[in-house]
């Protein structure tokens, strides 16, 4: 029997000389016990699949060493892992391969499309969106004259409003809520919780007025209460008296 590391090094080697491994050869070398490997190889080989799946040779050359696509969805290597697969940690690290591989090299699929109605995909929506710090690392400046105010990291979620009682006054970061006041108490033209920014995309970001009575206005357009509005990063407006602008960190690489 080879090592998961012998495995891992063979299965790279063949993918960097373009040639589409036999899964199935692979995983016969493993004990039929050894789950977490079994899983690790097959995630390893999704990942490869999707980073190789624009190169020219792969697109024209005909793919009969497995029945699993060269742009595969986590439940594609179900058979493959049989027992293995009905361990919920296989499904998640398997979903979140595929999650990781499509934001990175595939369609960066909205969070919502990728998850469904599927019960067990939805579980994992939070930590989906988590992981998109390893594609590309989101930052949101604050700036107000032209000055840098904040540079909040990880926009996962946050929320933009007035000052609540518990707060310092505007501006502030309050890294425990996630909120960012960029108003004072008594500045009723803005709502508590204004807003939120929501991260949905590996480069997109999607904002909703939380606001039920007060109409948010940003620089370039005008949300009633309930409205969204979606932006692709790196982008930038103004609210109140500051500029926000969302960039992904630049010269970053998720893989080497």
């Amino acid at each position: 029997m080879a090592s998961l590391d012998e495995l891992l090094i063979r299965l790279d080697s063949q993918w960097m000389l373009c040639k589409v491994p036999t899964l199935a050869d692979f995983l016969s070398e493993l004990p039929e016990t050894e789950h977490d490997a079994k899983t690790e190889l097959c995630a390893a080989d999704l990942e490869w699949r999707w980073r190789m799946s624009k190169h020219h040779q792969l697109q024209r050359s005909r793919v009969t060493a497995s029945d699993i696509t060269l742009r595969p969805s986590a439940s594609e290597y179900s058979q493959l892992l049989g027992e293995s697969w009905d361990r919920e940690v296989c499904r998640q690290q398997m979903t979140e391969s595929e999650w990781i591989a499509r934001s990175t090299w595939g369609d960066e699929p909205h969070v919502g499309e990728f998850v469904g109605q599927d019960p067990f995909r939805l579980s994992l929506t939070e930590s989906l969106v988590e992981q998109l710090e390893l594609v590309a690392p989101m930052r949101l400046r604050v700036e107000r004259e032209n000055e840098i105010v904040f540079e909040i990291g990880n926009l996962n979620t946050l929320t933009i409003g007035r000052q609540r009682r518990s707060e310092p006054a505007a501006p502030a970061w309050v890294p425990e809520s996630r909120r960012l006041v960029i108003a004072d108490l008594a500045e009723n033209t803005f709502s508590r919780d204004q807003c939120r920014l929501k991260r949905v995309r590996a480069r997109e970001i999607e904002m909703t007025n939380l606001s039920t009575k007060n109409v948010l206005t940003i620089s370039f357009c005008v949300l009633g209460p309930g409205e969204s509005y979606h932006f692709s990063v790196p982008f930038e407006f103004s609210i109140n008296s500051f500029n926000l602008r969302a960039f992904v960190v630049e010269g970053f690489k998720s893989h080497p």
